[in-house]
This record gives C-alpha cells, sequence and structure tokens, in this order.
C-alpha cells in the first residue's frame, strides 16, 4: 500500500508543483521534486495544497460531506474570479455552451493531400496513469495484441506508465518487443513524436 501511495505522490507531484519532471520511475521523480523546489509554481502549488487540506479537513469534521463535489463545484467559479489562467496556472480553457452544432463534412481536395500521409500511418498510444501493475495472464495478452498490432503495421505506443508496471513490462520482454523509444512522459509526448514521423 505504501508503494501506491509513493507512486501516486510522485506522479501528481508535477501538477501539484506545476512544473514538468523528465524522469518516469517513482524514486528519481521524488528526488526530482525536491532538487527543483525553487521551480515551483506558487499559484498552482498554492490551489494544490489549499484543496488538498480543505478536503482533508472537510473528511475530519463531516466525513458525510460532499467536499469533493464542493470543491469541484468552486473551483471554475474560483478559477475565473482570481484569472488562474492568466497567473501561468492550466486549466482547461473556455468550455462552449451547449451542444454543438452537427453538419457533413466535406473537407476541400487540399485538406485531404495533407491529411492522407498522417493517416496511412496508425499508432495506439495507451494513457496508462491508471495501471498500477498487470498479472502474467494479463502481460500474456498485451504481447499478443502487441503482436497483431505489428503486424497490421500499427505501433502500439505508451504514455505515463507507473515505475512498477514498466517494471513488470520489463521483466516480461515487452518493453524491448514494444520498443522502449514507444514509452512516453506523458500523452503530448506521444502525440508530438507520432506527428513528427
Amino acid at each position: 500500500m505504501a508503494g501506491t501511495g509513493l507512486t501516486i505522490m510522485a506522479d501528481q507531484g508535477e501538477r501539484l508543483l506545476g512544473m514538468r519532471l523528465e524522469t518516469m520511475h517513482v524514486l528519481p521523480q521524488l528526488w526530482e521534486d525536491a532538487g527543483r523546489l525553487p521551480e515551483i509554481h506558487p499559484w498552482t502549488f498554492g490551489i494544490g495544497l489549499t484543496t488538498f487540506v480543505t478536503l482533508v479537513v472537510l473528511c475530519q469534521v463531516s466525513p458525510r460531506f460532499p467536499g469533493i463535489f464542493l470543491v469541484t463545484a468552486l473551483s471554475p467559479p474560483l478559477s475565473w474570479g482570481l484569472q488562474l489562467q492568466a497567473r501561468g496556472v492550466e486549466t482547461i480553457g473556455a468550455i462552449p455552451a451547449g451542444l454543438p452544432f452537427i453538419e457533413k463534412f466535406r473537407p476541400p481536395l487540399v485538406d485531404l493531400r495533407a491529411l492522407l500521409p498522417g493517416a496511412i500511418a496508425l499508432a495506439l498510444l495507451v494513457d496508462a496513469e491508471a495501471v498500477t501493475g498487470a498479472d502474467v495472464t494479463s502481460l500474456d495478452m498485451l504481447a499478443d495484441f502487441a503482436d497483431e498490432l505489428c503486424a497490421q503495421g500499427v505501433t502500439l505506443a505508451f504514455a505515463r506508465v507507473h515505475a512498477p508496471f514498466y517494471s513488470q513490462l520489463q521483466r516480461a520482454g515487452l518493453v524491448a518487443r514494444i520498443g522502449p523509444q514507444h514509452f512516453f512522459r506523458s500523452v503530448e509526448d506521444g502525440v508530438s513524436a507520432y506527428r513528427s514521423t
């Protein structure tokens, strides 16, 4: 249980501190967090800490009160009122009102020529942030799935893989099979790598 807690703490540390880390393993992440404390984004850290303390206090004072709901409901108006995006805090951004208008898509021929090369090269990027481990059967199924995708010319890639799961993939020979270059720190890194090929 303590190992899972450390994994979650290491993974969420960069979001809480408002900085991008270079490593994807738990202990090096914690070490990097500690070494880069002067780079903390004060607004991001302040909001994260305030949210955490609010949830802990609400849980202690009234365990049945939906603290997460309160914090989630108050976040958008506070973000707008404090102008957090202008202060460098990453936010979702503008959310359009209502449903999008549905219309038939007719791309011009010029756009089709620009899109075609990217459509030919296929890739599957798995966001593995929620995966903390796998059993032998799952690893065998993943190996078969990777082989099947490879046979069809589809690249399999992973983003945000936790260290324990990455170690399991290494021991099962899947990192070498999939290719270490297909493991990325973030979804954005994986998408950028795909777009650059």
